[in-house]
């Protein structure tokens, strides 16, 4: 059976300052037939045409699986768009534990360094945006940890800055 992802519905969205709280309904889990942690960050894309936006959704705030299988979101920032209540969009999940584990790591040591490999078509990806991290691309300084590698621009956004507030648990 292909991967589908999950669809929800949004019940209610409350936008106060550069806070926009939503709540939405699992209408279906799609496959694998559950919802697996972190589910965060992620976004809510249009149900009929996926290429047309998304919705971001940065932390969440409550998971009930129960009788209203609702989760409740938080995004920060000023969105220019926001959700229609009513309205059924796909669920979609960024990351894996392994990159919120890496933001939520504040012991890690960051080292802003050169990519050390030069041969021709050796690279590595950033953890979070999958941007290529090579010497003849646009990110031949990046940093480092036990993590892996981050551009300069991610790990301004989620370690520094952390514009999604993803470091709090």
């Amino acid at each position: 059976m292909p991967y589908q992802e999950p669809v929800i519905e949004v019940m209610m969205i409350t936008q106060l300052a550069d806070r926009v709280r939503t709540i939405l309904r699992i209408i279906s889990y799609g496959t694998p037939g559950r919802l697996s942690p972190p589910l965060i960050p992620g976004a809510l894309v249009a149900h009929q045409s996926p290429e047309e936006g998304f919705f971001e959704l940065h932390r969440l705030l409550a998971r009930d699986d129960g009788a209203t299988d609702q989760l409740i979101y938080e995004t920060y920032g000023t969105p220019t768009l926001l959700p229609e209540v009513g309205t059924r969009y796909i669920l979609r999940i960024w990351w894996g534990q392994n990159q919120l584990d890496t933001v939520r790591d504040r012991n890690a040591e960051w080292i802003l360094q050169p990519y050390p490999w030069s041969e021709p078509g050796t690279h590595n990806h950033c953890l979070l945006t999958w941007e290529t991290i090579a010497v003849d691309s646009d990110n031949p300084i990046a940093y480092h940890s036990h993590h892996g590698w981050l551009t300069i621009a991610a790990y301004e956004e989620f370690i520094v800055r952390d514009t999604r507030r993803l470091q709090q648990e």
